[in-house]
């Protein structure tokens, strides 16, 4: 489990997308790409810990 905090207005943060990227780390090849989710901001409550699960989908690189 991660926590995140951020020092920003919670009106600006609301208005982002956080991206969150899952890597398996292999010392020996690159590293491979598991999975990922973009979780818009608006629609969790930040001004309360909040403990979710989700499934993990395809991400394009931009």
């Amino acid at each position: 489990m991660e926590t995140l905090e951020y020092r920003l207005p919670l009106e600006f943060i609301q208005k982002k997308v956080l991206q969150v990227t899952i890597w398996s780390h292999d010392s020996l090849q690159e590293n491979a790409f598991l999975g990922g989710i973009e979780l818009p901001l608006a629609e969790i409550d930040l001004r309360r810990e909040t403990i979710q699960w989700h499934h993990l989908g395809y991400l394009t690189r931009v």
